[in-house]
């Protein structure tokens, strides 16, 4: 899709000053980053609008931005998880924010291999998680925590700490407040989707008979 910065606005919200809003909707303007279609989401969930962030991520600009975006709007409790905690991120598209975070704090990033279906496994390609390392997990996109949950057992099974959770952008952003609620994780995440997710049983792409296209395929 080729979107206006109008077009984008009602599509994502970005938590950040006007500065960085336009910077960050003009980045994502020009990239054509966000899609539109009929996207396999995981754990079944359906979307009309897909949201592709690796050409993002090797924006030097961008990235700068939307840290310095992300942690100046961050709540107290994740600031002070973030001083000295390893970063901990998938070999996706979420390796990008995470190495930008990284950098920003000194302090190591940990890396995990992925599945063909993009997920996180326990096999570690890069960094070290030792017993009582205090971790920050960090995605590019989160919808359900399905990925978010695969590092967090990575760093259980390793008697680490999951301090905070870091993203660029929710998509369905109570199914991830309620993650991180769930395991009492202070988090932060500077765009949010407006459009919604489906089932496959209430699905307009499914209703449409469109070809269904796993996001996989774009992080």
């Amino acid at each position: 899709m080729s979107a206006t910065t109008t077009d984008l606005t009602r599509l994502v919200t970005v938590d950040a000053d006007e500065a960085a809003q336009d910077v960050l909707l003009r980045r994502l303007t020009q990239s054509s980053a966000l899609l539109t279609g009929h996207f396999a989401l995981h754990r079944g969930r359906h979307s009309t609008a897909a949201l592709r962030f690796r050409g993002l991520g090797r924006d030097p600009v961008f990235m700068r931005t939307a840290i310095d975006a992300i942690v100046a709007r961050a709540p107290e409790e994740l600031t002070r998880a973030l001083a000295g905690a390893k970063v901990l991120t998938p070999e996706s598209s979420g390796f990008f924010l995470g190495r930008a975070l990284a950098a920003r704090h000194g302090t190591s990033h940990v890396v995990a291999r992925t599945d063909l279906r993009r997920l996180p496994t326990k096999t570690l390609v890069a960094g070290a998680i030792e017993p009582n390392d205090r971790v920050v997990l960090a995605n590019d996109i989160a919808s359900t925590g399905a990925s978010l949950e695969r590092l967090r057992e990575l760093v259980v099974e390793r008697g680490g700490l999951v301090v905070g959770v870091v993203l660029f952008a929710a998509i369905g952003s109570a199914g991830i407040q309620q993650y991180a609620a769930r395991w009492q994780l202070p988090s932060r995440w500077l765009v949010t989707a407006q459009w919604k997710t489906y089932s496959p049983e209430i699905c307009p792409g499914c209703r449409a008979g469109e070809p269904l296209i796993s996001v996989t395929e774009f992080v």
